[in-house]
C-alpha cells in the first residue's frame, strides 16, 4: 500500500477534484468500514470452510498429519487469496509491488518448505514432510484453486460493476486522463 499510488504528483496538483472524496467523507466513514468489515468476515469464512470441505478425510486417517495438512491448506489458501486481493486493489504496477506481492508468495513457500525439512525437525516435529503430503493430495490443489476464485468472486463483482456503472468523480477523471493519453 505505501508503494501504491492511483496519479502522480503533477496529475494530483493539477487537478485538485481528485481530493473531493476525502473533502466530502466517502472514502472513509461508517458504511464503508462496515463494508470492508462484511468482506473480512465473507473472507475469513470462505478461507476457512472451503479448504476444510475439501481436507476432509483427504488426509491419510488416524495420523496426525491430517489436521497439520488441513492447517497447512487453509494457511495456503489464504496467503494466495491475500495476495489476489491485493492484486484485485493495485493501482500502479510498479517493480517494486511486483516484488512485494509476488515475492511475498515465493518467501512463504520457501519457509514453509524450510520448515517442513529436517532441518527444524527438532523444532516442528509435527510439521515434517506436512507439504510433501499436501502436495500429493488432489483435495489440495482444488482447495487452492477455488478458495480464492469463490473467495474473491464478490469482490471482483463489485469492483467492476462500481467502476463501470457507478465510477467515483475520481475514477471518472482518472479514465479521462488515461484516455487523453492513448
Amino acid at each position: 500500500a505505501t508503494l501504491d499510488q492511483d496519479t502522480n504528483l503533477d496529475i494530483a496538483m493539477q487537478y485538485p477534484q481528485l481530493y473531493k472524496s476525502g473533502q466530502k467523507n466517502t472514502a472513509f466513514n461508517m458504511t464503508v468500514f462496515f463494508g470492508w468489515l462484511s468482506s473480512g468476515l465473507w473472507h475469513s469464512l470462505v478461507v476457512f470452510y472451503v479448504p476444510y470441505t475439501f481436507m476432509e478425510g483427504a488426509a491419510p486417517s488416524g495420523q496426525l498429519q491430517g489436521m497439520w495438512a488441513m492447517g497447512t491448506t487453509v494457511y495456503s489458501a489464504l496467503i494466495i487469496t491475500i495476495t489476489l486481493k491485493l492484486a484485485l486493489t493495485v493501482s500502479s504496477w510498479t517493480w517494486p509491488v511486483h516484488l512485494a506481492t509476488w515475492g511475498s508468495v515465493v518467501v512463504y513457500l520457501v519457509f514453509l518448505m524450510l520448515y517442513s525439512s529436517p532441518l527444524f525437525l527438532n523444532a516442528a516435529p509435527d510439521m515434517f514432510s506436512v507439504p510433501l503430503v499436501c502436495l500429493h493430495l488432489p483435495a489440495f490443489w482444488l482447495a487452492l484453486i477455488i478458495t480464492p476464485v469463490f473467495t474473491l468472486f464478490p469482490d471482483f463483482a463489485w469492483k467492476y460493476i462500481r467502476t463501470n456503472y457507478f465510477p467515483s468523480e475520481k475514477n471518472a477523471l482518472l479514465e479521462e486522463l488515461r484516455q487523453e493519453k492513448k
